[in-house]
This record gives C-alpha cells, structure tokens and sequence, in this order.
C-alpha cells in the first residue's frame, strides 16, 4: 500500500477519468443524449449482439470487448492517431469500478451506461494535446 501512495502509480488515470465524468454527466450532455439516443440504441444493441460466447445467453444485455472493437473499427476510428490501444483505454475508462468482478467476465464488457461513457472517452482521448496524451500511458 505505501508503495502505491509513494509511486503514485495510476494518478494520472484516476485525474483523466475523473476529468471525463465532470465533463459527461451535465445538463448538455443529457441534452444532446436525449438527441441522439434512437440512434445510438440500435448500434449498441447490433454490437453486443456480435460479442457472444458459446453457451451464452441470447438476451445478453452488454456489449463485449471484442465488439467494442468492432464497432470503433467499423466507425473508422482508428487509425495511425488514434490507435486500438487507445480503443481500449477507451474502454477501460468506461468501466464502472467494482471489486467483485474477478468470477466473470463482466470486467470485459460494457452496459448500456458504460458504453455511452466510453464513447464519451473516445471523444476525449481524441481531442487531448500531444502532452495529456504522453501522459495517459497506461
């Protein structure tokens, strides 16, 4: 524990998604969500309906890693700027934090809140300066 407050190792992380929920969760953006939401409904439920495993039930209600993938690959959203580690980190900092995840895989999948967070993080990795983005290594 005294190694990880003395390195400070992952600040810069919590300090980034920290900055994505302040910019996220305001009037605004409830507003232009409300705008788009018949739009990105059908494209969340097309994707997480991709990402099942074998045996998996057919009502999945989250969308998968590799779907997410897919969808950002799909959408042409990377490329030599924008990388499909940067997907990722998208992605992780869409997760919702919660300890108990270890005996599933819901760790490597999004609900219906988190994947709108996680586009917000596209957004916002996208849009950062060269320096934030040297520091958002992960």
């Amino acid at each position: 524990d005294s190694f990880m407050r003395m390195s400070r190792l992952g600040d810069h992380v919590l300090k980034l998604r920290a900055e994505l929920h302040k910019e996220l969760f305001t009037e605004s953006c409830s507003q232009m969500f409300e705008e788009y939401v018949d739009l990105l409904r059908p494209v969340f439920n097309h994707y997480r309906s991709l990402g099942k495993r074998p045996g998996e039930k057919k009502n999945k209600k989250t969308l998968a890693f590799s779907s997410w993938l897919q969808l950002m690959k799909d959408a042409q959203v990377v490329d030599e700027g924008f990388t499909q580690r940067d997907v990722g980190h998208a992605f992780s900092l869409a997760k919702e934090v919660r300890c108990d995840e270890t005996t599933s895989m819901r760790h490597m999948e999004l609900s219906w809140s988190e994947f709108l967070v996680g586009l917000g993080a596209i957004v916002k990795l996208m849009t950062q300066d060269e320096k934030d983005t040297e520091e958002v290594s992960f």
